[in-house]
Order: C-alpha cells, then sequence, then structure tokens
C-alpha cells in the first residue's frame, strides 16, 4: 500500500432539474525527501505519468490507485446525491 496527497476540484452543473458532476483537476502532491508538500503536479492518465510505464501500463505498485480514486468520487457524488434528493438524516433534519 502506498498513500499520495491529492486535491481535486469538481464541478457541479444543474439544469431541468438535474445536477452534473465532473471532475475538473485531479493532482497529486510532490513531496521533498522529508516528506513535506512543496508543490502540486496535474494528475493525467498518460503515459510520462509517474505512475505508468513508458509503454502507457500501469506500474504494478499502483495498480490500486486508480480504481480507490475512482470510488472516492463515486462516493462523494452519492453523498451529494443522496443530499439533495432527501436520502440521509442530514438533508431530512435541514428541510431541504
Amino acid at each position: 500500500m502506498f498513500c499520495e496527497d491529492l486535491r481535486y476540484e469538481i464541478e457541479i452543473s444543474v439544469k431541468d432539474g438535474k445536477y452534473k458532476f465532473d471532475v475538473v483537476s485531479l493532482e497529486v502532491a510532490e513531496t521533498s525527501k522529508y516528506g513535506n508538500i512543496i508543490g502540486w503536479n496535474t494528475a493525467e492518465i498518460k503515459k510520462g505519468w509517474m505512475h505508468f510505464k513508458s509503454n502507457g501500463e500501469v506500474r504494478d505498485q499502483y495498480k490500486d490507485t486508480m480504481p480507490k480514486i475512482a470510488r472516492y468520487i463515486n462516493a462523494l457524488n452519492k453523498s451529494l446525491n443522496d443530499y439533495i434528493y432527501n436520502q440521509n438524516e442530514t438533508a431530512k433534519s435541514n428541510n431541504w
């Protein structure tokens, strides 16, 4: 297992009683040898990104990373959906 700091930006658009949830950007922390964050790099799923070999295959140590990021973003979207449509106690108590 490994751990990285990620930073993301989402955009929520509303139209005709529906919403659209888009990930606008995803960044990976660049750390010093002491573990301090010294900057942020755009996370692009392409050749050359540190998680990928030069042939485009995901490096073995990162094979679980992409699905975990997708599950996290999907859970965030589900939480928003549940809140909007009063499917949880917080939404119900706020009378939305």
